[in-house]
């Protein structure tokens, strides 16, 4: 079937895929506020783009060192289960970045290991979750499905 046969949105028909479309939407866009809020913070605390800089490093080098474990797990493990658990962590680490601002710790150390566990959390979701497309729509929907699901992680930005 050609390609120009499908419409834009055909993969969103198939209910597994659009769940974890519309999740992943959510999701995305709630991980970038975060980013955002928290740099916001960590400049008022300090007044200095050095922990700007640094927290943001501690949050996107631990992606680098744990993607090639990612491959490994995502071929070997369960995506979905890997997927749900990766995000129930992701989810612990929010929790604990308001609990520990709730708390008063402004020591931005505090926020450059927080934010360290939060990538390396990070570094093993994002590839999962890029590969569990595959699972969500049949072979001829995928192409579509990769687009979708490209299109919301980079509109998250």
């Amino acid at each position: 079937v050609p390609i120009s046969s499908y419409g834009i949105f055909d993969s969103l028909k198939v209910k597994n895929f659009r769940l974890y479309w519309i999740g992943a939407v959510l999701k995305n866009n709630g991980r970038w506020a975060q980013y955002v809020a928290t740099y916001y913070i960590i400049f008022k605390l300090t007044e200095s783009a050095s922990w700007v800089g640094m927290t943001a490093f501690a949050n996107f080098v631990p992606m680098l060192v744990v993607n090639p474990l990612t491959g490994w797990i995502s071929d070997n493990l369960n995506r979905r289960n890997v997927l749900i658990t990766t995000n129930i962590v992701a989810s612990f680490m929010a929790g604990l970045m308001a609990i520990a601002w709730g708390l008063g710790l402004k020591e931005p150390g505090v926020w450059v290991a927080i934010f360290f566990l939060n990538g390396t959390v990070s570094g093993l979701l994002i590839p999962v979750s890029q590969a569990f497309v595959a699972e969500c729509v049949p072979q001829s929907l995928l192409r579509n499905a990769i687009t979708l699901n490209s299109t919301q992680f980079n509109a998250a930005r």
